[in-house]
């Protein structure tokens, strides 16, 4: 892994402000969410990725795009975007615009 790369975007075929969530399950199956500058939740803890953006106006939005290193634990992960009507209760269902995963992993 050191010396790696993950880098990750979406595309986005809606119209619409949106907020955007992003989730990252861990191995251990709990997860974490990210902000548009990569800070971490705590786990568990849902914070917006970016709120609110035009999805017209973003086509595809860069998710993350990093250099790993040997604290990266190997195993199972799993990455969701969530794109929510902008200001909208991101747990009601109903307000869900568009949901994107990936599962990926990292051998020892």
């Amino acid at each position: 892994i050191p010396g790696e790369k993950l880098t990750a975007s979406v595309d986005f075929n809606a119209k619409g402000d949106a907020d955007i969530y992003v989730a990252v399950f861990l191995p251990s199956g709990d997860f974490i969410t990210i902000n548009e500058n990569l800070a971490l939740s705590g786990i568990g803890e849902i914070i917006p990725f970016t709120s609110p953006i035009n999805l017209e106006k973003t086509s595809n939005l860069p998710i993350v795009d990093v250099g790993l290193d040997s604290s990266v634990a190997p195993g199972e992960y799993r990455l969701i975007v969530l794109a929510t009507t902008a200001g909208k209760n991101v747990y009601d269902q109903a307000y869900w615009l568009g949901f994107e995963e990936v599962n990926f992993s990292f051998l020892n």
